[in-house]
């Protein structure tokens, strides 16, 4: 791996660029940050969000193992004696709390929100 970052590296400063170009009010301001990738990787970290998520994951000594679908996650959770009480697609989670934003921000197309209460 020779001359090559790594995944960590790149997704710390793709955050830090990114953050530093589009927050407002500016919580910090790295300009360094995007002088340490290059234009296409700062467009990567854009469009490849969720693959970058899932690489630090890894990285970080904590992959993700385990996906589930709906059905599966509901039987899950019965099994511990829980109840689905809210479900939110992504497409739902942008729609109650993303929507009236201005700004780049986003639900993560692959992640659900599960509320689970006791029986």
């Amino acid at each position: 791996m020779k001359d090559q970052s790594s995944i960590t590296a790149l997704v710390s400063a793709f955050s830090r660029a990114y953050h530093s170009h589009y927050d407002y009010p500016k919580v910090f301001d790295d300009s360094v940050a995007a002088k340490l990738i290059t234009a296409e990787e700062f467009g990567q970290g854009r469009s490849n969000r969720v693959e970058n998520m899932v690489k630090m994951a890894a990285g970080s000594g904590e992959p993700m193992k385990s996906c589930f679908s709906f059905t599966e996650l509901e039987r899950l959770l019965e099994n511990a004696d829980l109840l689905v009480y809210e479900h939110l697609s992504p497409n739902e989670i942008n729609e109650r709390y993303y929507n009236h934003r201005q700004d780049y921000l986003s639900a993560f197309e692959t992640i659900h929100y599960i509320h689970a209460v006791k029986r």
